[in-house]
């Protein structure tokens, strides 16, 4: 990793502070839509979950979740496994596995 790309723990903080006060700001405004004009707001919401329960789009939606979250144990795995060989292969030399 190149030190232009490391990024410090304070920087890190700062960009989850700045995160947090955009997500604050959005929900306001979303609150102050919905109280300016409720009927409208109503009529999306109940207008999405008429569609989300009619049509197939949401067997679909949950057939593709079903797959990755079943996907996603052995991608953790496999990630896994490849960060530890990484670091005894730094720890003990690129030969580690080769017999001697």
């Amino acid at each position: 990793m190149e030190a232009s790309q490391i990024v410090r723990p304070s920087e890190m903080q700062h960009g989850k502070f700045r995160l947090q006060e955009e997500c604050h700001e959005r929900l306001n405004r979303l609150k102050d839509e919905v109280v300016q004009r409720p009927f409208l707001s109503l009529t999306l919401a109940f207008t999405g979950g008429l569609l989300a329960q009619t049509f197939p789009v949401r067997l679909l939606l949950l057939a593709i979740i079903k797959i990755l979250s079943g996907l996603a144990g052995p991608t953790i795995l496999a990630l896994g496994a490849m960060k530890a060989y990484e670091m005894f292969s730094k720890q003990f030399g690129t030969d580690f596995f080769e017999k001697r």
